[in-house]
């Protein structure tokens, strides 16, 4: 970054060029203008969450039978 007091110090055709862009680039803003945030906060802001997709309906889950054992309640937890 440079340390330019004013646009007297930069070359005449640099100075012409940015003013044939946008006259803005050759004022100093006076304020913040928006919030700068980075790409993973603009995501979080503008997307909205998937639903949630449930393998078994409720229902299924209620009426299953519990497992008699610890070795047929890990057998019924392996195979999900």
């Amino acid at each position: 970054m440079g340390n330019v007091k004013s646009l007297d110090d930069l070359p005449n055709d640099l100075v012409a060029a940015a003013a044939a862009v946008d006259p803005k680039y050759l004022v100093a803003p006076t304020e913040d203008y928006d919030p700068s945030l980075s790409p993973l906060e603009n995501y979080a802001r503008e997307q909205k969450p998937a639903p949630i997709k449930l393998a078994e309906s409720s229902a299924s889950i209620l009426a299953a039978e519990r497992p008699r054992n610890r070795q047929a309640f890990f057998a019924s937890v392996i195979s999900c």
